[in-house]
């Protein structure tokens, strides 16, 4: 049987070093030879494999027991400074919805140098726009749809130094365009007219402008649409002229767009590419 003796510990950035060395029976006879009374030989001639037939197998030695090293003054410290440098350091902000709820924060956006995001808590409001400072607790940025339902902010993005996001504000035109001053917020456009909701999705800033994926209806399908900050919407591309292309995940990317979306010929959901003018392509069948 293997020995294993514990012959080294060292205490390094709050870890136990621990080396072991093994010592093979040959070898624990080895010793036991040359520790016998008679003239000295050389320790290579020592039978390995085979104890001399007089010996007794040696006794096993005791272990000494373990202690954990006692840390010195400003260890603690370094620990504590370890954990959070290189280490990392995470820690909850706030219990939005105290207890067991989930609050379920998303679509977290910068504005005004303050952190906005969709959020619900134990407020009966539903879930609405909230913001925090940096500081202190997060708080409901406004309430958009009034009572207890939600408005459901969703897909942030900051434009002409406005916050614009998807919204239901419980007026009658579904889920629509909105946009935010950092006071009050407001429906930009009913894009698809009437009580249908054009579900705007993915804002992106490119060329000054605001494009997402949204359906104005009149069977144009689901594409890129376009904002300006003043105008309109408008309908940007017609990517599939026989259904939606779904245009999703768009990056701006060396002056271009680059999104995923269904071109309708048989190539299904593959990377396209748009300069914002007459340039609009597929990059390749991937």
């Amino acid at each position: 049987m293997n020995q294993s003796y514990l012959s080294v510990y060292k205490y390094l950035g709050g870890c136990i070093l621990i080396v072991a060395l093994l010592l093979s029976p040959g070898l624990m006879q080895a010793e036991n030879a040359l520790a016998q009374d008679g003239p000295s030989m050389d320790p290579t001639e020592v039978p390995i494999d085979t104890p001399p037939d007089s010996e007794e197998p040696p006794a096993e030695p005791t272990p000494e027991p373990f202690e954990f090293p006692q840390l010195e003054p400003g260890d603690l410290e370094y620990m504590k400074a370890l954990e959070k440098t290189s280490l990392g350091y995470a820690k909850m902000v706030a219990d939005i919805w105290p207890g067991e709820q989930w609050s379920s924060p998303a679509h977290m956006a910068v504005y005004n140098s303050k952190l906005y995001f969709s959020a619900r808590s134990n407020d009966n409001k539903g879930r609405e726009l909230w913001v925090y400072s940096g500081s202190g607790a997060p708080y409901l940025a406004v309430d958009i749809y009034s009572g207890t339902s939600d408005s459901s902010p969703a897909f942030l993005a900051v434009f002409n130094n406005k916050l614009y996001f998807a919204a239901d504000g419980g007026n009658g035109a579904g889920r629509e365009l909105w946009v935010y001053n950092g006071t009050s917020a407001w429906m930009v456009a009913d894009i698809w007219n009437g009580s249908t909701s054009s579900l705007p999705e993915y804002l992106t800033v490119f060329n000054n402008k605001l494009y997402f994926k949204a359906n104005g209806g009149g069977g144009g399908g689901t594409e890129m649409w376009m904002y300006d900050g003043t105008n309109p919407p408008i309908q940007a591309l017609d990517i599939n002229p026989t259904g939606s292309s779904n245009p999703k995940y768009m990056e701006v990317f060396n002056s271009k767009l680059y999104f995923q979306a269904f071109g309708g010929d048989g190539k299904g959901y593959e990377l396209w590419e748009w300069n914002g003018g007459a340039s609009l392509k597929r990059i390749s069948d991937i």
